[in-house]
């Protein structure tokens, strides 16, 4: 009886801890989405002391130092921040955003160099991690180093191909020099990912403005396209090189292209969404997507065999023509809302399995 009596007491008092030890955690996360309101609000100060509460309260959790290193970040004392995140770094937890924020502190302490070694370390933990690439990428270029620029960015799109910041900085880089061909597909599928933002509007001007950079008529009806320079395979490609593949952009992109603009005089709107329409039909037509298949123009498809391709391209290049825009709109407002509610469950699938990188081709 007495030992049953012991047990039975070892059991309520492991209880009584587990319930403690539960309300603790309830109380931290309480504090640290206060905290977080607060820091929100402007007010980091408070936000700090309730998130130094919150540690307390539940230690093993390594999102609230995160948390108030992000609000010392506010408060612009990054040495402070930084030595937080570095004590993080050993953690079996630790996330690639930790160091992330930790290359950021840096970057603001005017020490870039610490900040990519920082990027480095991480990747090397963390090898499939988007926002890494990004943030190498953006060292990169701040060197004006464009073209190991591009290959972080590429990278990151391969192996973290849902991430959408990647595609954002590899279409402006492309879309500025001689292979916009790649800042073309770049730029929709990121326009895909992140619908609604001064991002995605600002990379919706970029893909109008290229398609009337690079498609240019004559006055007897001849146009020239100029959406790729590379003429022959890269010699790094050793496969490309094995099969004398010729390069997707004068292949493949520019040939489909030209047969989609036959019979037009202008690059306006309208034009556009027939060009692109032609564009689909004729690449799929021509089994082009058997020698250079990509997830992008899959997907077209299927907005057009949904019925929703007019709508699509003009939501997808509304912003290098606001009031060309807003005219279609004015008479065509039943398919802009058939286009939104369709839109809205259906979206390009983007994983290991469905993903689109130029190194493919």
């Amino acid at each position: 009886m007495k030992i049953r009596i012991l047990f039975l007491g070892f059991i309520f008092l492991t209880f009584a801890q587990l319930v403690s030890a539960q309300n603790k955690k309830e109380k931290a996360l309480i504090k640290a989405k206060t905290a977080q309101k607060l820091l929100d609000a402007g007010n980091a100060d408070s936000a700090m002391v309730l998130l130094g509460q919150a540690i307390k309260l539940d230690p093993e959790s390594i999102d609230y130092p995160y948390e108030l290193a992000y609000s010392m970040i506010a408060k612009k004392e990054y040495a402070l921040a930084l030595t937080n995140l570095q004590a993080l770094f050993e953690r079996k937890d630790v996330s690639d955003l930790i160091y992330e924020l930790a290359g950021n502190c840096y970057e603001n302490l005017q020490q870039p160099d610490k900040a990519m070694e920082t990027y480095q370390a991480g990747l090397k933990k963390f090898p499939h991690s988007g926002r890494l690439y990004q943030e190498s990428g953006l060292y990169e270029t701040s060197q004006k180093e464009y073209n190991r620029a591009l290959v972080y960015f590429e990278k990151g799109i391969e192996t973290d191909p849902s991430f959408a910041s990647n595609y954002y900085w590899a279409s402006k880089l492309f879309c500025h020099s001689t292979e916009s061909v790649w800042g073309m597909i770049y730029g929709e599928i990121f326009v895909n990912l992140e619908r609604s933002s001064k991002r995605s509007e600002e990379i919706s001007k970029l893909l109008f403005d290229t398609y009337k950079s690079q498609i240019k008529f004559r006055a007897d009806t001849t146009f020239t396209i100029n959406f790729s320079k590379q003429a022959s395979p890269d010699p790094s490609d050793t496969v490309a090189m094995k099969n004398k593949k010729i390069p997707f952009g004068v292949g493949a992109y520019e040939p489909t292209l030209a047969l989609a603009v036959l019979g037009e005089s202008e690059i306006e709107l309208n034009t556009l969404d027939r060009i692109r329409q032609r564009f689909v039909d004729t690449y799929f037509k021509n089994d082009m997507n058997s020698l250079y298949p990509n997830i992008l123009f899959d997907f077209q498809r299927e907005v057009i065999k949904a019925g929703q391709f007019e709508a699509y391209n003009h939501w997808l290049l509304m912003e290098g023509d606001r009031k060309a825009f807003n005219e279609w709109h004015k008479i065509n407002t039943e398919k802009w809302l058939s286009f939104g509610y369709w839109f809205k469950d259906h979206s390009i699938k983007l994983d290991k399995d469905h993903r689109f990188y130029r190194a493919q081709y």
